[in-house]
């Protein structure tokens, strides 16, 4: 009897580790064949996985579009063209053209002259992707490459057409925009892997004819270096899954961002693991610590009860450098989007940040401040050259220092941005760290992140002038004790009622709130 208790009790944890054990974005045990490998065998096992699939024939990718390729707006997501606001499945469709915004039609982002217009590849739609009729026909089957744009620019130098810039190759290359150059190297890494057993006979410079490694070292190196400096979207995780409904199958290297390194890449000796992945180039930063400005070297509170705050700031635009007032707070705005930068996206220390959405008024703005759902105060210290931007509902200060189109946020102060205006009234916030990087606002991903081109949308600086409605109290019912000082986004800061110390704005000292000017 005690040897059966013994089995039952060991089914039971064997199940319920099973039913615990979970891949991630839904896929529960998908992945679970290739758990425990690197390397080459994890390619090939992860071939033996997303190699099955059932396309639609090629004229089904045109229903395929309508979901997953749908911008918030309703409208069909281009990634080679800016200005193209296509009606999914209008006139539009396959319609021939001239010039640049005519009509849209299937782009194999791996030109089908490579594999012969061989199928399932020719009708994949992980890789058979809607885009401008006109650039589509500019790029022909060029490799993708950098280059200077010499042979096309697209409108807002969104895609390029010119003598390729990377060591290594120096033909004709077609560029998509930075924003995409993840995206795209990602469906390359799938094209490697769900047809492992058919690309080494592909034909183009850039296929190398090896199946573990079928692109050429350039090419290869360039595509993992902008899978690093463009991060896995929330884009292509719904895409990802509207995909997986069509065809059945998946794109790996878009459920876990950075596997590319454990099959190519600099942790080709590390197993895989489908349910504890740990990627390998995280879009957070590590906390290396810190305090944060003026708590006397205390240890920071989890959130005590964010947004229970009714009150409204005003904020007024700034035009000026003159204007500028150190240790004074600022939200940062999208006129054109009428946004302005709220929290990180998921943590406080995050690749980007998500808008809010305000109300703009002569050039002022009253708003709820430092919620989820609500513009940052962002405190800005320093001096002109080196300020340091602090998000102070975050806990973090905004940073940019990679070749990433990212805007993060670390605990350890970083006087490393640089601040000038326009003629028209722009704010010009330019990262010293990273190669000629500002904070833009993108109004497809609909976040505010760095950029090196002027595609994006241009953004504001409203200043903080005074607060509009009455006081409340910080409260809720696991901590009744609110002695200290908060930040209004109910994050302790001090377990003194101290506020010499503490740069200028709102903050709740022993449950009231206070203006440090």
């Amino acid at each position: 009897m005690f040897k059966l208790k013994q089995v039952l009790l060991l089914v039971a944890l064997s199940v319920a580790l099973a039913v615990y054990a979970q891949g991630p974005n839904g896929t529960g045990t998908y992945y679970k064949g290739a758990d425990g490998f690197s390397g080459k065998t994890l390619k090939t096992k992860l071939y033996h996985i997303v190699g099955k699939l059932h396309t639609t024939d090629y004229n089904g990718l045109w229903q395929t579009y309508k979901t997953t390729d749908k911008r918030p707006d309703g409208k069909l997501w281009d990634m080679y063209s800016k200005v193209t606001s296509y009606e999914i499945g209008s006139s539009s469709q396959g319609h021939p053209s001239g010039r640049e915004g005519d009509g849209y039609n299937r782009e194999h982002s791996v030109p089908k002259s490579w594999f012969n217009k061989q199928t399932p590849m020719h009708n994949d739609a992980f890789h058979v992707v809607p885009s401008d009729t006109y650039v589509n026909s500019v790029r022909g089957n060029l490799p993708y490459g950098e280059n200077n744009g010499e042979m096309f620019k697209g409108q807002g130098n969104f895609a390029k057409k010119g003598k390729c810039t990377t060591a290594g190759y120096t033909g004709t290359v077609f560029e998509p925009a930075d924003e995409y150059k993840g995206d795209f190297a990602r469906i390359y890494f799938y094209m490697a892997t769900a047809y492992e057993a058919a690309i080494a006979n592909w034909k183009s410079p850039v296929m190398s004819g090896d199946e573990y490694k079928p692109y050429v070292k350039w090419q290869m190196d360039m595509l993992l270096r902008w899978a690093k400096e463009d991060p896995v979207s929330q884009k292509e995780i719904l895409r990802n899954e509207a995909v997986y409904k069509v065809q059945g199958n998946r794109n790996p290297y878009v459920d876990y961002p950075g596997l590319e390194e454990y099959v190519w890449g600099n942790k080709v000796n590390d197993k895989f693991s489908y349910d504890h992945y740990v990627s390998p180039n995280p879009a957070n930063p590590t906390d290396i610590g810190g305090v944060y400005p003026g708590h006397n070297g205390e240890n920071p509170t989890e959130p005590v009860n964010p947004e229970n705050s009714t009150d409204k700031y005003v904020f007024k635009k700034i035009t000026k450098s003159s204007e500028l007032q150190p240790e004074t707070q600022y939200i940062i705005v999208c006129e054109q989007a009428n946004t302005a930068l709220s929290k990180a996206d998921g943590t406080k220390t995050s690749s980007f940040y998500a808008p809010a959405n305000v109300e703009i008024n002569n050039s002022t703005i009253t708003t709820a401040v430092d919620g989820n759902n609500t513009p940052h105060q962002i405190t800005i210290s320093g001096t002109d050259g080196a300020y340091a931007l602090y998000d102070v509902a975050g806990k973090v200060y905004l940073i940019s220092k990679t070749k990433k189109n990212v805007l993060e946020g670390v605990t350890n102060k970083s006087a490393s941005w640089t601040i000038t205006f326009s003629n028209d009234g722009n704010a010009e916030i330019k990262s010293n760290l990273s190669d000629n990087r500002s904070i833009f606002y993108n109004t497809q991903m609909a976040r505010f992140a760095t950029y090196t081109t002027t595609t994006q949308k241009p953004v504001q600086l409203y200043k903080f002038v005074k607060v509009v409605t009455g006081i409340t109290n910080v409260e809720n019912n696991t901590h009744k004790n609110t002695s200290g000082v908060y930040t209004l986004y109910g994050q302790k800061i001090s377990n003194k009622a101290e506020t010499s110390h503490l740069p200028k704005g709102v903050y709740v000292v022993n449950g009231k709130k206070v203006l440090v000017k």
